[in-house]
């Protein structure tokens, strides 16, 4: 997983929204500063974390994590423990689900 590419992929929609580090800390339930270890690709967060992020920048999973993935290896899990293969599996699942929960009309 490329932390940094995703750290500036939700600096670049906070500034897009024009939305300081302290807000996005604020909706996320984290401090400032973890925002921008988050941004600089310094320190992991959550999945409970990231879904936060992302509902707060109004902005896919997806959108977030193209390209930090890897798509032309084989295996994805290759050379990853335990818990970033439970990570992954995680992310997966929400995105799953959000892209499901966008396919369905409203009131269902």
């Amino acid at each position: 997983m490329d932390y940094k590419a995703m750290g500036l992929r939700i600096r670049q929609r906070r500034k897009d929204l024009h939305m300081t580090q302290e807000t996005l800390a604020r909706s996320s339930d984290v401090s400032a500063s973890y925002v921008g270890h988050i941004e600089r690709g310094l320190k992991h967060c959550s999945l409970d974390t990231f879904v936060m992020i992302c509902n707060a920048l109004k902005v896919s999973p997806e959108a977030l994590l193209k390209e930090s993935v890897p798509v032309d290896r084989p295996d994805l899990t290759d050379g990853l423990s335990d818990p970033e293969v439970e990570m992954l599996i995680d992310i997966v699942g929400v995105m799953r689900k959000y892209h499901n929960a966008k396919k369905r009309p409203r009131g269902v």
